[in-house]
């Protein structure tokens, strides 16, 4: 047997179930993949797993499970001095905060977030902050600093070639076009986010594609559609 390739091996499957919108297959991947690393004595690989339990409990709505796993992650990494470890549970700690409509503090959480990938010019991390401070002044209505920070996540996305946060752009840069007014520009984003969602298998893309396109069928007055 080889426990570290096994704790590996359950990781990535605990990931790619959640992509797909599978979060039972997924916990008991990660609780098998955390409980092999902490027999190991593998503190990093204990922690990244319990860092994507926390992802999964937030996708499913268990806000406060996922921001409490999120904490002991983040114990875990400062024990390590792994500051691009804890940059990215900030990311986290603030995307689960902009859904509990606390946006002050998810504004905090995401701008450390932010600099300190910039430090460490880790492009995924600035992706991921970036597309998540768009969101965030979406929700505030601040439509120039959403479009700014939205930008800068697509030209850091497609320096790495991330499918995923690309489709997210796509859906947030679509709801930016309906709050401006843009109908005909917002449908072409969020359907061609549903198609690349679809085709990856991306649940949870896929349901944020419809929603927002179900918003703004509803402010075209297209209510059967």
């Amino acid at each position: 047997a080889y426990p570290e390739g096994l704790a590996k091996a359950n990781r990535v499957l605990g990931v790619a179930y959640w992509t797909m919108g599978k979060p039972k297959l997924a916990l008991e991947n990660l609780t098998e993949c955390q409980k092999t690393y902490e027999e190991l004595g593998n503190t990093e690989g204990a922690a990244n797993c319990l860092m994507n339990s926390g992802m999964v409990y937030a996708d499913i709505g268990d806000l406060e499970k996922a921001l409490d796993i999120y904490e002991r992650s983040i114990e875990k990494f400062t024990q390590l001095d792994l500051k691009s470890r804890i940059a990215t549970t900030f990311n986290k700690i603030g995307s689960v905060l902009i859904q509990k409509d606390q946006l002050t503090e998810a504004k905090e959480y995401l701008t450390n977030a932010l600099n300190m990938h910039s430090n460490d010019e880790f492009y995924y991390g600035m992706a991921e902050a970036h597309n998540l401070l768009g969101k965030l002044f979406l929700l505030q209505n601040e439509l120039e600093q959403a479009d700014y920070h939205l930008k800068k996540a697509v030209d850091l996305g497609e320096k790495i070639n991330d499918v995923d946060g690309f489709i997210g752009n796509l859906i947030q840069f679509g709801k930016l076009q309906r709050l401006r007014g843009e109908y005909e520009d917002s449908e072409a984003h969020l359907i061609e986010a549903l198609d690349k969602a679809k085709q990856n298998k991306l649940r949870k893309y896929i349901l944020e594609a419809y929603q927002e396109l179900k918003l703004l069928k509803r402010e075209q007055g297209k209510l059967e559609e």
